[in-house]
């Protein structure tokens, strides 16, 4: 693919030549220009290559009917240009088609990019889509949400990920960076629409929509764009919403491993990692993080002993995972666990909710908690938080963390508790000194060999 010729515009006019051959423009009917219309096929295949980046760069898979379903253009009534488009002047070539049974049966097309990821981002960061992503956002009042981005944040984080290629995490920040615009106030921001949508029991968590929303957006990239802010999440949340659903049934019940778990999580975490993940090869923070993620899917109804559960997204090695789920703790807190859901189940029947699991009326039932817990903190501390994200607060102010705690625990009992922590800015590299490089290095080392780990895991140990 010859893009300099695109970004210089000599290809898209070749282009619109042959495009006229085909079906030449209608000066009594112009609708959409040929140049726009290949402008914006270019615009499209090179975005989706570019937001299916994997961790080391490489593309193998996209959705072609969602690729399809952005670019509508015809000629002759049922013709489809970017069929002429694709066939002629291809970004890319289809090494196996996809097909869609249904929402959570469907396979991505398999594909072969024919254009080097230097040439994509040198088109990419070329152009600006900031149109396009504004155009994604009803700005209906009282619809809007004004998310503040730090700009120099996030281009001092851009310029730390240019030089380790990190090149998915470069193209979010530039979406953002185009999207940006004034708020109200003169405050640089991304405009979103904010929901607060229902599952089946009742009210659920405010969701953001938009093109690159913070909230959907990978955390170190969303918390580069905020800047200097401070967060604030519920730590333990779900077994605390758990220990607290239960006394407030049975005062005098007993439920040692929760109480173990809450109040001596590190110690229990450590325990676990130690006995249970003695065949899975990686760092010993990796380890912990395995089972932190793992004691969560058991939370949420996780079977422990099934290979296609969520704790065995986290425990690939078939012996390790059998050694978690009949490990003492694991087994005394399933049975906690179940005294829980039997709570649930009771308040919400069968009968009068058919063909709903008990694990999403466990999950919708927390949830709705949570988010009351949370609106109800804004509330009554005045917030404006910068953001939202589900059980976390981002805001520019510090919050009376103890008003805020005794808030949280009306609604989810006594040992749910905020954690906080002060983000900074992204620094210019050239003002870093040598303890915050270290750091940095550090820390591209760990998530290195934590990607090293999960590939050696998923090929090592494919029959367990």
């Amino acid at each position: 693919m010859e893009v300099d010729r695109i970004i210089d515009g000599s290809l898209v006019n070749t282009i619109v030549l042959e495009m006229n051959k085909v079906h030449p423009e209608s000066k009594f009917s112009p609708g959409t220009d040929y140049k726009q219309i290949a402008t914006e096929y270019f615009d499209i295949c090179v975005m989706e290559l570019l937001n299916n980046l994997t961790n080391n760069n490489q593309v193998s898979e996209v959705s072609l009917s969602g690729i399809k379903s952005k670019f509508n253009y015809r000629y002759n009534k049922n013709q489809y240009w970017w069929n002429y488009l694709f066939t002629n002047y291809p970004v890319w070539l289809e090494i196996q088609k996809g097909y869609s049974v249904s929402s959570t049966n469907k396979q991505l097309t398999q594909i072969k990019p024919l254009v080097s990821i230097r040439d994509l981002m040198h088109y990419r960061m070329n152009r600006d889509f900031g149109d396009y992503y504004r155009s994604t956002v009803d700005r209906t009042p009282g619809l809007c949400v004004y998310t503040p981005i730090d700009q120099e944040s996030l281009r001092n984080y851009q310029r730390v990920c240019a030089e380790q290629e990190q090149y998915k995490n470069i193209v979010l920040c530039q979406n953002i960076l185009d999207q940006m615009e004034r708020s109200p106030t003169g405050t640089d921001c991304i405009i979103s629409n904010a929901e607060c949508k229902h599952n089946v029991i009742g009210q659920s968590r405010v969701y953001y929509s938009g093109a690159n929303n913070l909230q959907g957006m990978k955390r170190v990239v969303r918390e580069a764009a905020l800047g200097k802010c401070y967060k604030y999440d519920i730590n333990s949340s779900v077994f605390a919403y758990m220990y607290h659903v239960i006394k407030t049934q049975d005062s005098d019940i007993r439920l040692p491993y929760m109480i173990d778990l809450l109040e001596r999580k590190d110690y229990i975490r450590k325990v676990l990692a130690t006995e249970c993940l003695t065949a899975t090869n990686t760092t010993p923070e990796h380890k912990l993080k395995i089972i932190k993620s793992s004691l969560t899917a058991l939370s949420f109804g996780s079977n422990p002993h099934s290979w296609s559960s969520g704790i065995a997204e986290h425990i690939f090695n078939n012996a390790d995972r059998e050694r978690f789920a009949t490990h003492e703790f694991v087994t005394g807190i399933m049975s906690e666990i179940k005294q829980y859901q039997a709570i649930i189940r009771s308040q919400f029947p069968k009968a009068e909710y058919p063909g709903v699991k008990l694990v999403t009326l466990c999950s919708n039932h927390y949830q709705s908690c949570e988010a009351l817990a949370i609106q109800e903190i804004v509330l009554a501390l005045n917030l404006n938080p910068a953001l939202l994200v589900h059980d976390c607060l981002y805001v520019k102010q510090r919050m009376d963390i103890v008003e805020a705690t005794v808030t949280l625990q009306d609604y989810m009992g006594k040992y749910a508790k905020f954690g906080r922590d002060e983000l900074k800015p992204w620094q210019d590299r050239s003002n870093w000194d040598q303890n915050d490089i270290a750091q940095a290095e550090h820390q591209q080392r760990i998530s290195q060999e934590e990607r090293d780990a999960v590939y050696h895991q998923s090929t090592n140990n494919i029959f367990g």
